[in-house]
């Protein structure tokens, strides 16, 4: 077990030792970075306790969201709420979906659900663009209607055994694909949101989000944007995903609402090209 400031300093003074190897600065900043992973652990359990103790779907619609059903009620100021008529529109058009599976199975609904969703609007339009861009079939050979035809009539416990996803399709693919790779970690083509956040657009974020057109738009109340900004640039919570999306919203807004020129209102050299 390693030694914190406090017991080194204590167990060479109690030895005699005329020359302590170490100061209590460097204590404070090892508290410092024990505090800092006990903040962290506890909203992430916050978090959790939050997502389990919903109902599979709305778990499922938490999960995908920046802002949760709570965020958004801080984050939304009253007027745009109001504007929005009903506070639980995309759950409610996730339960239509729900409703038109009759195996009475969660897995079916949720993978359903997904299919109408999330693949057209997140991945197939992202991931599946840019790697058929450099002739990389990624997901669509597996989007065959006869093939989605058959796996829905799978059943549930053949595409999810316990936590191991991708059931039947690994057992499938067993004799033909080496077990390091069939049996290795997902690993997906996400961008480095996270180190542009906390460096190269870390000043761009702050001033463009604080800007005053930008706070007169009505949709976000000021205060809640200013305080996920002070918890995320002095550690205290990772925001960088609703931040990203609060300035991405502020850029389209601007280029396709206000038709400011592209250039007055973001520089693309900013962000580096090599993801």
């Amino acid at each position: 077990m390693l030694k914190d400031g406090r017991e080194v300093r204590a167990s060479q003074m109690s030895s005699g030792s005329a020359e302590p190897q170490m100061t209590w600065h460097v204590f404070d900043c090892k508290l410092d970075q024990v505090v800092r992973v006990v903040i962290k652990s506890r909203e992430m359990e916050s978090a959790d306790l939050n997502n389990i103790s919903l109902d599979p779907i709305d778990r499922y619609l938490d999960s995908l969201s920046y802002f949760t059903a709570l965020g958004k009620e801080s984050l939304y100021t009253s007027d745009f709420q109001n504007a929005l008529h009903t506070k639980d529109q995309v759950a409610r058009s996730f339960r239509e979906y729900a409703s038109r599976v009759n195996t009475n199975e969660p897995l079916d609904q949720l993978l359903y659900i997904d299919g109408k969703t999330y693949l057209p609007g997140d991945i197939l339009t992202k991931v599946d663009r840019m790697s058929m861009a450099t002739s990389l079939e990624v997901r669509v050979p597996l989007l065959d209607h006869k093939l989605i035809d058959f796996v829905t009539k799978v059943p549930a416990s053949l595409k999810l055994a316990g936590t191991e996803t991708k059931h039947l399709l690994k057992r499938v693919a067993r004799d033909l694909i080496p077990s390091e790779i069939l049996d290795r970690p997902k690993q997906g083509f996400g961008i480095p949101i996270e180190q542009w956040i906390n460096n190269q657009l870390r000043d761009q974020i702050r001033e463009t989000l604080s800007e005053p057109r930008t706070r007169q738009r009505g949709y976000v109340n000021s205060n809640y944007v200013d305080l996920i900004l002070d918890e995320h640039h002095k550690g205290r919570r990772d925001h960088s995903f609703p931040l990203w999306s609060l300035l991405i919203l502020e850029l389209w807004h601007r280029r396709y609402i206000d038709h400011s020129p592209r250039t007055s209102d973001y520089e693309p050299s900013v962000v580096p090209a090599a993801v």
